[in-house]
């Protein structure tokens, strides 16, 4: 039998999972706030066609789903475990694909511990421009537990990902591999929303990209002391990445500050900012971009949001 799925946070990430496991006969709702609940019953455009599913706004009856899953920003993690709390049960996996270090952590304090499970997502391309979503690339979920155990919850996760064409791979180092996704949203999204600037800026040997492994230098000198081994190996594994990246591309964050939207600098910046105050280690570069990204932005372009590779 199916999973029954939950989306908590249908932006271009959320969309993208919500159609791959509604194209696929799961059951799935989209669970938002009031003023966003109204707003997705109007339907979403994914890759052309349009998808309507079930909305659950806090007004509505529920009940518990087989999977959870939590696609919102930092800044809406309280909210969203607040609509996820209707939709939980004893039963129910939770997963998340945020950025950061602390959305497990978060989720975990909430709900049972054994039920939230590690996940990365890698890889996707998706973007959104209001209600339009678009994805050539789906990326891949890297799953696991915090010691690496190989759990009948996790088993099951695979299979239901499976089930609905979703690339996966279980882990045993998963607390590696988020780490090494926090170095390189700290490297490439804060480097490009400060500059506004493309991958491209990125890819040649500039100040840019100087700037980039900077912020990277200072992720892997905190690590360290929290128990992670982040090296070169994982700044050559994202160069290689960055490499294949399309020129003109986006990050999610650069969209952030184009649009004029807040960013994500408190789960980055802040983070590294407040670690490196923990342990005693400098981290001027991760000021800075604290600084110049917490002031408010003028929108620079449309209201797009765009979830690329270094997610």
């Amino acid at each position: 039998m199916k999973p029954t799925v939950a989306i908590i946070g249908a932006g271009a990430m959320g969309a993208m999972y919500a159609w791959h496991f509604a194209s696929t006969g799961h059951g799935v709702v989209l669970a938002a706030d009031e003023q966003r609940a109204e707003r997705l019953r109007q339907g979403l455009v994914v890759n052309g066609e349009q998808l309507m599913l079930p909305v659950l706004s806090p007004t509505d009856e529920s009940a518990p789903v087989d999977l959870a899953i939590v696609a919102v920003k930092d800044r809406h993690l309280a909210s969203a475990m607040t609509e996820a709390s209707r939709v939980v049960g004893a039963h129910t996996t939770v997963i998340s694909v945020m950025n950061g270090l602390d959305s497990e952590h978060e989720l975990a304090s909430q709900f049972d511990p054994g039920q939230v499970l590690l996940c990365v997502a890698a890889g996707m391309d998706a973007v959104r421009e209001g209600s339009s979503i678009r994805w050539a690339h789906p990326g891949k979920l890297l799953i696991g537990t915090p010691d690496g155990t190989i759990t009948p919850r996790l088993t099951t996760l695979a299979s239901w990902l499976s089930t609905a064409g979703l690339a996966h791979e279980i882990r045993d180092d998963m607390m590696h591999q988020i780490w090494w996704k926090f170095m390189v949203n700290v490297g490439i999204n804060q480097a490009s929303a400060a500059m506004r600037a493309d991958y491209g800026a990125f890819q040649a040997k500039t100040g840019a990209r100087s700037l980039m492994l900077g912020l990277i230098d200072e992720v892997i000198a905190v690590a360290g002391p929290e128990g992670v081994h982040l090296d070169q190996s994982d700044v050559d594994r994202w160069l290689k990445v960055l490499a294949t990246m399309a020129p003109d591309g986006r990050t999610s964050m650069c969209q952030d500050t184009d649009a004029g939207r807040p960013t994500e600098v408190e789960s980055f910046a802040g983070r590294v900012i407040r670690l490196g105050e923990r342990h005693g280690i400098s981290t001027p570069l991760n000021q800075a971009m604290y600084w110049m990204l917490s002031a408010p932005t003028t929108p620079h372009s449309t209201n797009t949001e765009q979830v690329t590779g270094e997610q």
